[in-house]
This record gives C-alpha cells, structure tokens and sequence, in this order.
C-alpha cells in the first residue's frame, strides 16, 4: 500500500510539474515542435453524445472550441482513488473536429490526475483541482488531421467548471506519404 500511494504522489508530481512547464513555456518553446494551439474545453452538454461517428460508444464527450473546435470522445481504461482524495484515470480519446477549417480525427492517450474532497470507489465528490496530458497517437489522424502529431494539456478551472487547454500541432510535409505505425493502437 505504501508503494502504490509512493508512485501515486510521484506521479501526481510530475504531471503537475510538466503541465507547469508546458501552460508556462513561451509560444516558440512549444512552437519547435508544432504550431501552438489553445482553447477551452466544456462538459458535452447534448451536441457530442457519446456514440461516435465510428460506432464506439464512448464513456462520455467533451466539446473544445478555440482552436480545435469539435468533439472529445473519452474511452477510459482505469481509474483508482487514492489516499486523501487523489484520483488518477487513464485511457484513450478521439477527436472529431476541426483546425484552421481542415476536418478530420485523430487519437489520443491521455493520464488525468486530480485532488478531491472524496474519492472512495470510484464516487468523487468536491473536485478541487485537475489536470491532464494528451500526447496524441502517431499516425492516427485522418483527412485534414492526417499526419498529426502532438499534444494537448488541460488544467481544470474548478470554478469556472470547464478546462482550459493548450499544446502543439506538427503536419508533415507531405501527409499522404504517412504511413501508420500504431493502427492497431486506435483500432477497436
């Protein structure tokens, strides 16, 4: 028990300490890597659903506006409550959406850490503060996200009740000669 609460706060610590790095960097830090990109992200309140063009049901969506504008399926893979309120939950995503007019998908993983008043079972109550890290999955974008790599970083505005982002977009020079290395990564 120990242990897990050990690589818990360890995790929960370097999560917080790259989001940091990341939301803080200057535009051409991130811009090395890609083009910067910001925006907000909502609760879906109807317009996403959670049946996705593809037939996947996923857990529950997200809608983003700003620079990506669209939605975010969410598929989660584990969750665990820890010691004091901390939760921890991963899995994949994808996005239906659009950037600069270009329409497509991709795919991403994403690890979200959070503090709560309460986490037991997997009920959580009085979310105090969160974030996550969305590195998106190579190869997986497709028409105008062909190509696309990445990463998305939200930080929770706990009263405000949404979750602001930012992160990076790189194309290839060349989309249509990308070929995917991880397909049976984003393949159900």
């Amino acid at each position: 028990m120990k242990r897990r609460l050990t690589l818990l706060v360890i995790t929960m610590l370097a999560v917080v300490a790259l989001t940091s790095v990341v939301l803080t960097a200057p535009a051409p830090v991130l811009a090395e890597d890609g083009t910067q990109i910001m925006g907000l992200g909502e609760v879906d309140d109807g317009d996403c659903g959670t049946a996705t063009p593809f037939g996947q049901e996923a857990d529950f969506s997200n809608k983003l506006s700003g620079d990506l504008t669209g939605c975010l399926y969410v598929f989660v893979d584990s969750f665990e409550c820890g010691p004091e309120g901390f939760y921890v939950e991963t899995g994949v995503e994808t996005f239906v959406g659009e950037y600069n007019g270009e329409s497509g998908t991709f795919w991403t993983t994403y690890v979200f850490i959070a503090k709560f008043e309460s986490c037991t079972d997997g009920v959580l109550e009085g979310q105090i503060s969160g974030g996550c890290y969305h590195p998106i999955i190579p190869g997986s974008g497709t028409e105008g996200f062909k190509g696309v790599s990445g990463r998305l970083v939200f930080i929770d505005d706990v009263e405000a009740g949404n979750f602001p982002y930012a992160g990076n977009l790189a194309f290839p020079a060349d989309a249509e000669e990308v070929e995917s290395e991880h397909a049976e990564d984003i393949e159900e």
